[in-house]
């Protein structure tokens, strides 16, 4: 009798226990299959690995190494450590699994870097990887299903542009991208900054400031750039081998009927519009 007591009590505790190592293994799958574009809380980041299955080694402030699984949340303490001519890859202080430690900030997601596509499908991340003279961006691409990586040499001062439908994207970054959607058509244009779609979904940008170009521009569906706005004289420019400051994206009026865009010129600023044709 004993003997058949000591074995039912093996079998409940087998029950027992087997509900929770399949709790652990639904974790540990939900952990690596995760929603990269689930929203996320204020202090909390995503971690983005290479690939889906990938993972991003974290330093511990004890000098352990863990391996954190792509899409696994984390608290975030700093998103990025870097700054021009620190010379150094930026990382994210972060705790994860109880222990604080450190990862590189190219491998977090946070909800300030994200810029959301109208309907949710998409979102563009863009994140600092290093900085020495210059800071140099990733800007990625994500969706449900995708992950695409457009540029590893954007500039810190970027502007991400969605058109009212979701089906276009541009980003400008010391070049233009401008992406189709859902099939993920990038196609780039150099000298172009500073995107931003008219309520009429027509996508007006600005010369990048070099060559002192700092014109408002429609961009045409051929790509062909038609100037709209402009004005004498030459945009500010920095220092040498440093980056040249991008002009404000245009704006609109509350109709939609007019574009408006603004110029530096010294010390003053001075605003021109123009009917939107």
């Amino acid at each position: 009798m004993r003997a058949q007591l000591i074995g039912l009590s093996c079998i409940l505790g087998a029950l027992a226990l087997a509900p929770s190592a399949r709790a652990q293994g639904a974790r540990a799958q939900d952990v690596r299959s995760a929603d990269l574009l689930a929203p996320l809380a204020e202090g909390r980041g995503r971690v983005f690995a290479a690939g889906p299955r990938g993972e991003v080694p974290m330093k511990t402030d004890h000098g352990r190494m863990l391996r954190l699984a792509d899409g696994e949340v984390v608290q975030v303490i700093e998103a990025d450590s870097a700054g021009v001519g620190s010379g150094a890859v930026s990382r994210a202080t972060v705790v994860a699994r109880g222990e604080r430690g450190t990862i590189p900030a190219r491998h977090l997601i946070t909800e300030q870097r994200l810029s959301r596509s109208p309907d949710g499908r998409f979102a563009v991340l863009a994140m600092t990887d290093q900085c020495g003279d210059f800071c140099h961006d990733e800007i990625w691409l994500l969706s449900r299903q995708q992950r695409h990586r457009l540029t590893g040499d954007a500039g810190p001062d970027h502007t991400v542009a969605w058109r009212r439908d979701g089906r276009q994207v541009a980003i400008g970054s010391r070049e233009l991208y401008l992406v189709s959607l859902p099939e993920l058509k990038v196609k780039t244009l150099a000298g172009f900054v500073s995107p931003a779609y008219a309520p009429s979904q027509q996508l007006f940008v600005r010369g990048s400031g070099s060559d002192h170009d700092d014109a408002a521009y429609e961009l045409l569906p051929s790509g062909v750039p038609r100037r709209v706005l402009q004005v004498a004289g030459a945009p500010p420019q920095p220092e040498p081998e440093a980056d040249v400051p991008p002009p404000a994206p245009v704006t609109f009026d509350a109709a939609g009927t007019s574009v408006m865009a603004q110029f530096e010129r010294g010390r003053t600023t001075i605003v021109r519009s123009a009917r939107i044709r």
